[in-house]
């Protein structure tokens, strides 16, 4: 009750105080602490009894006194504060949803026969898709029941159009479409396959479509090559004006080449991610050669020069079944962007050994390091530490 009192007393102080100029308590002044109690002349005692009171117990309630002619200005200092936001995009490889045409076994369609389950393909991954703030895939081949073949080649994949559910049931939201396969089927495979996508809302991008997602209220702005030739410089720069003009944050391109099962990047598509990063691309992706390759950091950005396969219905049992799951965090700080950072996430094609069976699962252990260190032995500038 004693406290309560001296409380009363104390409010009572401050609601006579103005907050319009701040002054400095005299330093000269003292309070009596020789005897057991304190009166002060700011405190009515005939109207607020009990508050003479230990000098000590009321100096630790209070710091400073007030005379009756003090005017006092409270102002709090305190450090500004920083915005920071972080945004995390997966990316994987080659995602073929179909066999290719001339296959004996029909593997991938034999499959999803048997299983009639669009969840099946990625369910060991679903929930690293699920955590992040966007998924983009390679999808090597078109959705599409079209027949029309434009040209002979070794290899002509397509998909059923109902496989855009292995998709969406991965929780992916959007796809490259710039490869070597997505028009295997010609015009009308690929238009098949833009609608398809669209009516599911996934996003799209290649080189002449360019893909804009607002994410966390931060601009991210896709588009994708072919990295066969040196003329794609001049794609590469359409892409990166439309990103300037339209206020993109972040750029991020991807490029469909290199050598086939070589596990080291070759010069061009090495001298077309340079050429992206040093006129205002902040992340490169590569795809084609159908396994991992290195990764370069080139002016405090990364160049993932290939992805290798993910579920990919190319091939029914490849001897090297080695993947990645990359995801790349983007640093903010008061929505200025300070840059990125890595998380590899190894992952084998398969869930089994012997076969390819189409489900990409997390490697662990042994497995784990040996991919690891694959990529460490074939990057330049790069060394990952897990």
């Amino acid at each position: 009750m004693k406290k309560l009192q001296i409380y009363g007393g104390i409010l009572t102080l401050l609601t006579t105080i103005s907050l319009t100029s701040c002054k400095k308590i005299d330093e000269s002044s003292t309070y009596d602490t020789s005897t057991t109690s304190i009166v002060s002349e700011n405190l009515d005692t005939d109207k607020y009894p009990g508050t003479t009171v230990d000098n000590k117990e009321f100096l630790d309630l209070i710091e400073t006194k007030f005379s009756e002619s003090d005017t006092t200005t409270v102002t709090l200092e305190t450090e500004p504060v920083v915005k920071k936001d972080s945004i995390t995009i997966s990316f994987t490889g080659d995602c073929t949803l179909g066999t290719y045409l001339t296959s004996k076994n029909k593997a991938f369609d034999v499959l999803f026969d048997q299983q009639q389950d669009y969840g099946y393909y990625f369910k060991n991954v679903k929930e690293i898709f699920e955590n992040d703030d966007y998924t983009v895939v390679n999808l090597e081949g078109p959705l599409t029941d079209s027949n029309t073949i434009p040209e002979q080649k070794p290899f002509i994949f397509k998909g059923r159009k109902d496989y855009v559910n292995i998709l969406t049931n991965g929780s992916v939201e959007a796809a490259n479409l710039s490869n070597n396969h997505i028009r295997d089927y010609g015009t009308a495979g690929y238009n098949d396959t833009v609608n398809v996508l669209s009516d599911n809302d996934i996003a799209y991008f290649d080189n002449t479509n360019f893909h804009i997602e607002e994410i966390n209220n931060k601009k991210f702005g896709f588009a994708g090559f072919k990295a066969f030739s040196l003329y794609t410089k001049n794609e590469i720069d359409n892409a990166l004006k439309y990103f300037e003009e339209n206020d993109v944050d972040i750029k991020i391109i991807t490029l469909h080449g290199g050598v086939e099962y070589e596990y080291d990047f070759d010069s061009t598509k090495q001298e077309l991610a340079r050429y992206a990063i040093d006129n205002g691309a902040d992340l490169i992706v590569g795809h084609h050669p159908h396994i991992l390759q290195g990764i370069e950091e080139y002016n405090d950005k990364y160049i993932l020069y290939s992805l290798g396969n993910f579920c990919y219905g190319g091939h029914s049992n490849p001897d090297d079944k080695n993947s990645m799951i990359v995801q790349v965090t983007f640093n903010f700080e008061d929505d200025k962007y300070i840059g990125s950072n890595l998380k590899l996430i190894p992952v084998s094609i398969s869930s089994v050994d012997y076969t390819n069976n189409f489900q990409p699962t997390i490697l662990e252990g042994e497995a784990k390091d040996k991919v690891l260190k694959l990529i460490n032995d074939h990057s330049k500038n790069f060394n990952y530490a897990d």
